[in-house]
């Protein structure tokens, strides 16, 4: 992993997501053929008791995007089929739901297919993805080497360490971690500020930023926005497909591949299994929290175990 990471210690943002792109860079350590690059994005509730609400990782291969390149389609879409979107919702924490300050609906996930998952399963989930093996038949080879890409990856990372309790272990074959911020700032594109925020971004190549503030729908905006960013010169165009046509073709593509790992569906009003909240019609207890609030209408809206209002 050493020989990796030196490898790419003098190169900036730009130039390592262009190798995880796979584009050719001289001298290359052998074991950088197997880079698998790994864009999280993560919410947590706004108020009390902040907690980590969803996670979700776009997860792509250096060597599958390599042999895409060849034929990279119009705007690079099929380097978009080769990312997997995992969005994950913690079962715990579910109902959970920004409404005031970044307000966001994870129902309207647009990229992958959401999965509930308890706090565990959250964690394994997560060091597996991160941990695959160069060489799936030698249970004892080396793992792949990971990039870590985010919009403020720092931030995501930080979170995710705390809120499910990572150990150093579980990360130590990330060989760099770099920034869709930083790549702005090498770009020469600015927002009303030094940085620029995400919407903006997709603007710039536009793409309309539809659901934002859900952690499926940024991870994939940050995936898009740094692809566009470094390999624009060299993605052909189509008068006839714009990049927001293969986005919208994207987007129903991306839930082609599903993960057997936790549930498929929960309710964050009634608790149910059977179906998640905007196909509910069970008739439900009124939240006894709200009521004693005097949060009459509320209090038709969930069960008392699913109040995010403090008890």
């Amino acid at each position: 992993m050493e020989q990796v990471r030196k490898f790419f210690s003098n190169m900036n943002d730009s130039a390592i997501l262009e190798y995880g792109l796979g584009v050719g860079k001289p001298n290359a350590p052998d074991l950088a053929k197997h880079i698998i690059v790994v864009v999280m994005d993560c919410e947590k509730f706004e108020f009390e008791p902040r907690c980590l609400t969803e996670y979700d990782l776009n997860n792509f291969a250096r060597k599958e995007m390599k042999a895409a390149l060849a034929n990279a389609g119009p705007h690079g879409e099929n380097l978009f089929e080769e990312i997997y979107h995992y969005h994950i919702r913690l079962l715990e924490n579910a109902h959970y739901v920004n409404r005031k300050w970044c307000p966001g609906n994870p129902e309207n996930n647009r990229f992958g297919v959401t999965r509930f998952a308890t706090m565990q399963q959250a964690k394994e989930f997560l060091t597996n993805c991160i941990s695959w093996p160069t060489d799936e038949t030698k249970p004892d080879c080396p793992k792949c080497p990971v990039i870590f890409l985010g919009h403020t990856v720092e931030h995501e990372i930080k979170m995710l360490r705390r809120q499910l309790g990572l150990d150093a272990s579980a990360t130590n074959n990330v060989v760099a971690v770099i920034d869709t911020q930083i790549i702005t700032t090498q770009k020469g594109i600015y927002g009303r500020g030094n940085k620029i925020g995400l919407a903006s971004l997709m603007d710039k190549y536009g793409v309309a930023c539809r659901d934002m503030h859900t952690a499926g729908n940024d991870a994939a905006y940050t995936t898009i926005g740094a692809l566009q960013m470094v390999m624009k010169e060299i993605l052909p165009t189509s008068p006839s497909r714009s990049l927001q046509d293969v986005i919208d073709d994207l987007e129903p593509y991306s839930m082609n591949v599903e993960r057997d790992m936790g549930i498929p569906r929960y309710c964050t009003r009634c608790k149910r299994e059977r179906h998640n909240r905007p196909k509910c019609r069970d008739r439900i207890q009124r939240c006894e929290n709200c009521l004693e609030k005097g949060h009459e209408k509320a209090a038709y809206t969930h069960i008392t175990e699913l109040c995010i209002h403090p008890k």
